[in-house]
């Protein structure tokens, strides 16, 4: 889902959500919120046109909570985070404290929420909200694009994590001797 708040004069709110199911437990998904990096490169258009690419998630300070760092490196740079809400296996939320990504010019704010929900067995629902303020000469033709872009890193992310939890499904892979 995509929503543009506020379109007409002044700045604009642009809301992006996307789900993916993922067959592993909560516990065994949330570790990748915190520290997980990404295990291919996109084949999606928009990343040759300048969307960054994400690379890795980690915490700093290697502990998780609220008020603790988040980081979020791109092959462009980085996003520095504070984490403001923390319920391990359930629910994150972080917001941007700076970036050096070319988009901070046109950005007020980024707040994120990821929702880990387990519908039925060894599955997890998982959500990803991001919400962007958006301002300049024309926030909301800005927030149109940033939309594209912001939902090609959520299906690039959430690929790669996919990825990640049925190698980890499968276990460490068996080499035979030839």
């Amino acid at each position: 889902m995509i929503a543009i708040k506020g379109a007409g004069r002044g700045p604009v709110r642009l809301v992006v959500t996307t789900g993916v199911t993922l067959d592993a437990a909560p516990d065994e998904v949330w570790p990748l919120l915190t520290d997980s990096r990404m295990d291919r490169a996109p084949r999606c258009p928009v990343f040759a046109v300048g969307t960054p690419r994400p690379v890795a998630c980690a915490l700093p300070g290697g502990v998780g909570g609220v008020g603790a760092q988040r980081e979020c490196r791109a092959e462009q740079g980085v996003v520095q985070q504070r984490i403001t809400r923390w319920e391990p296996s359930e629910t994150l939320e972080f917001r941007m404290e700076e970036s050096d990504l070319a988009f901070a010019r046109w950005v007020t704010g980024i707040d994120e929420r990821f929702h880990l929900v387990c519908p039925a067995g060894n599955r997890t629902r998982l959500t990803r909200t991001t919400t962007v303020g958006v301002h300049g000469a024309f926030p909301t033709l800005t927030a149109l694009a940033m939309s594209v872009g912001l939902k090609a890193v959520h299906r690039y992310v959430f690929a790669s994590w996919r990825r990640q939890c049925r190698s980890a499904a499968r276990g460490p892979r068996r080499i035979q001797a030839a």
